[in-house]
């Protein structure tokens, strides 16, 4: 036992070495991809100076595709201030929407594409003072490219933060869509249902009706009464579902 011991022991250093090693290598890699990446987009390059780095692999998702926050960029920044909309305007909005929710419908989940990076740094504004600013920068798997890069939760408009919330709102408005769809087949299927047992309650009727027409009429009546029951239900789990779903 102790033998092997012996013989696993540098092995697993050697493991956690290499792992180590290898996430070294990540995160300057990240640190100066973001570097060059962040110095091209504020007010004073020659000022930046790096605060925090977190690297991360990103997978697809509808929050980190470039396509459809390009798209939500597009929506927040012609819904900027909250002003009320043309026609013409919302029009514009209505189809960066649809782009999004077409996008969304062909991505590939939970597929590795490359690198989320968090870039906490300083660096002097327009006015010449010190701020500290955050960058998220997701680039591809080679740390190649920049696919996208804006400022994380700042206060401008056009941050991450706001291109999240509004994709957020989009995909609600999906699964909204889809909850009600589903629904509607449930009511749908409710009253089908309910419908065969009115044919075969009228069908059953119809061959006695002559001699016992009491008989049927209590039938038909009690027919009717789980008729009733049946679309009553169906519609109050519509109504469960939509408010839970919503």
């Amino acid at each position: 036992m102790k033998r092997i011991i012996g013989l696993l022991l540098p092995l697993l250093v050697f493991i956690s070495c290499t792992a180590y090693a290898g996430n070294d290598r990540l995160q300057r890699r990240a640190s100066r991809f973001a570097e060059t990446e962040s110095k091209r987009v504020i007010c004073n390059p020659d000022s930046y100076e790096e605060m925090d780095i977190q690297v991360d692999s990103a997978f697809v998702s509808c929050f980190n595709d470039p396509v459809i926050l390009a798209e939500a960029a597009k929506i927040v920044e012609l819904q900027r201030g909250g002003r009320p909309l043309s026609s013409s305007l919302q029009s514009r909005v209505e189809r960066h929407k649809e782009t999004i929710k077409a996008r969304i419908s062909t991505l590939n989940e939970g597929e590795f594409f490359g690198w989320e990076i968090r870039n906490r740094f300083r660096s002097k504004n327009n006015i010449g003072h010190m701020d500290i600013s955050e960058h998220i920068i997701i680039a591809d798997k080679s740390f190649g490219n920049t696919l996208f890069i804006a400022d994380f939760c700042g206060e401008d408009v056009g941050s991450y933060c706001d291109l999240v919330e509004c994709i957020d709102g989009i995909v609600a408005q999906m699964e909204f869509k889809a909850a009600v769809n589903r629904v509607y087949r449930d009511v749908g299927k409710a009253a089908s249902d309910a419908f065969d047992k009115i044919s075969v309650g009228a069908e059953a009727a119809a061959k006695v009706v002559k001699k016992e027409g009491k008989v049927i009429y209590k039938e038909v009546k009690e027919r009717g009464s789980e008729i009733v029951k049946d679309i009553s239900s169906g519609v109050e789990d519509f109504v469960e579902r939509v408010s839970e779903e919503k």
